[in-house]
C-alpha cells in the first residue's frame, strides 16, 4: 500500500500518524492529571483534617502527661493548692482529649466512607490504630486517677510504684503516636 503512494502522500500519512500518537499521549496525560487532582482533593478534604485532629489529640495527651507530672511533684513538695489546680487542669484536659479522639474517629469514619481501594484500607488500618491508642490512653488515665487516690490517702509508696507504671504507659503512648503519625506525614 505505501509503496504505491507518492512521497507527498507518505509524508501526510506519517504526519497523521505522529499527530495521532501525540493526541493519544495528551489524552493519557489529561487522564493522569485528573486522577492526580482527585487524589489531591481527597488528601485535602479527608487526610489533612484527620492528621490535624490526630496532632491535636496527641498534643493534648502530652500536655495532660505534663500536668499529671506537675501535680505529682506539687503533692510531693507539699503544695496542696498547686496540686489541686493541676489535678483540675488534668480533668479539663481529659475532656479535651476525649473530644479530640471522638473527632478523629468521626473523621476516619467519614474518610473511609468516601475512600476507595488503597485509601479505604488505610482508613480501616487507621481506625484500628486509633482504637489501640484510645485504649492505651484509657488505661493510663485509670492508673493516673489511682495515683491521685493514693496521694490523697497519703500512701506515697503505692503512688510512687504506680507512678512508675504510668510513666512507662506514657512512654508507650508517645511511641504509638510517633509510629502512627510518621507514615501519615509522607
Amino acid at each position: 500500500m505505501f509503496s504505491q503512494m507518492t512521497l507527498k502522500q507518505r509524508l501526510r500519512w506519517f504526519i497523521a500518524f505522529v499527530c495521532g500518537i501525540q493526541a493519544a499521549v495528551a489524552l493519557l496525560v489529561f487522564v493522569q492529571l485528573a486522577s492526580t487532582e482527585e487524589h489531591l482533593a481527597g488528601v485535602a478534604h479527608r487526610d489533612m483534617p484527620v492528621l490535624a485532629a490526630l496532632y491535636s489529640a496527641s498534643e493534648h495527651t502530652f500536655k495532660q502527661q505534663v500536668v499529671y507530672n506537675e501535680a505529682f511533684r506539687n503533692y510531693i513538695e507539699n503544695h496542696p493548692d498547686k496540686y489541686q489546680e493541676r489535678k483540675e487542669k488534668f480533668d479539663k484536659l481529659e475532656k479535651v482529649v476525649k473530644d479530640d479522639f471522638t473527632k478523629v474517629s468521626e473523621l476516619i469514619a467519614g474518610g473511609a466512607e468516601h475512600a476507595t481501594g488503597f485509601e479505604a484500607e488505610a482508613f480501616k488500618k487507621a481506625a484500628g490504630e486509633l482504637a489501640i491508642l484510645k485504649e492505651q490512653h484509657k488505661n493510663w488515665q485509670k492508673h493516673v486517677y489511682e495515683v491521685f487516690g493514693y496521694l490523697e490517702n497519703g500512701d506515697l509508696k503505692n503512688a510512687d510504684t504506680l507512678g512508675e507504671v504510668t510513666d512507662k504507659e506514657a512512654a508507650k503512648i508517645a511511641k504509638l503516636v510517633r509510629i502512627y503519625i510518621s507514615p501519615l506525614k509522607k
